[in-house]
C-alpha cells in the first residue's frame, strides 16, 4: 500500500472473503439455537419471570436478530458479487435495516442492564416492590418501538443513514 491516495477502503482479499464467511456461517449455527434456548429458558419457567430477565430475553432475541442476518448479509454479498443489482437492492436494504435495529436494541438493553442493576444495588429494599414485570415490559416494549421507529424513519429521511448512499453500486464499487 506505497499509494495512499488510490485506497479507498479495505483491501477485502479471497482469504479474508473466506474466513468472513466461515465466521458469519457460525455466528447463525450457533447464535440461532442459543438464543432460541435462552429465550425459551427465560419465558417458560416461573421463576425465571423476573423484570432483570426481560432485558436479557430482549438482548437474546436481538441477537437472534442478528444470527439471521447473516445469511441475509451472505445473500447481499453473493448478490452484489455476481451484478444482480435487480435483487441485489432490497436485500441492501433489508440486511442494513435489520442489521441496525439489531445494533442499536443491543446497545440500548446493555445500557438497560446496567441501569437495572445500578437501581437494583441503590435501592436494594424497595427495589422488588418499584420495579414490576409490568414497568419492565413496558419499558422494554417503548424501546423496541424507539429503536424500530427511528431506524426506519432514519432510512425513509435519510438524516443519518443514507440508504441511497449504502446501497449505491457506483458507491460500493469504487
Amino acid at each position: 500500500m506505497a499509494n495512499n491516495s488510490s485506497y479507498t477502503g479495505m483491501d477485502f482479499t479471497e482469504e479474508y472473503s473466506i474466513e468472513y464467511h466461515v465466521m458469519r456461517h457460525l455466528q447463525f449455527l450457533i447464535g440461532v439455537p442459543s438464543n432460541i434456548v435462552v429465550i425459551i429458558v427465560l419465558t417458560k419457567y416461573k421463576k425465571l419471570r423476573i423484570p432483570g430477565n426481560l432485558i436479557l430475553i430482549s438482548i437474546a432475541v436481538a441477537d437472534l436478530i442478528t444470527s439471521i442476518d447473516a445469511p441475509v448479509t451472505l445473500t447481499h454479498d453473493l448478490l452484489k458479487e455476481n451484478h444482480r443489482f435487480n435483487l441485489w437492492k432490497p436485500v441492501c436494504y433489508f440486511a442494513n435495516l435489520i442489521g441496525l435495529t439489531a445494533a442499536f436494541t443491543n446497545a440500548i438493553s446493555l445500557t438497560m442492564t446496567a441501569i437495572d442493576r445500578f437501581l437494583a444495588i441503590k435501592f436494594a429494599v424497595g427495589y422488588r416492590n418499584k420495579m414490576t414485570l409490568r414497568k419492565m415490559t413496558i419499558a422494554v416494549m417503548m424501546m423496541w418501538g424507539l429503536v424500530v421507529s427511528k431506524v426506519i424513519a432514519d432510512f425513509i429521511i435519510g438524516v443519518e443513514i443514507k440508504p441511497e448512499l449504502i446501497c449505491n453500486v457506483e458507491y460500493i464499487m469504487d
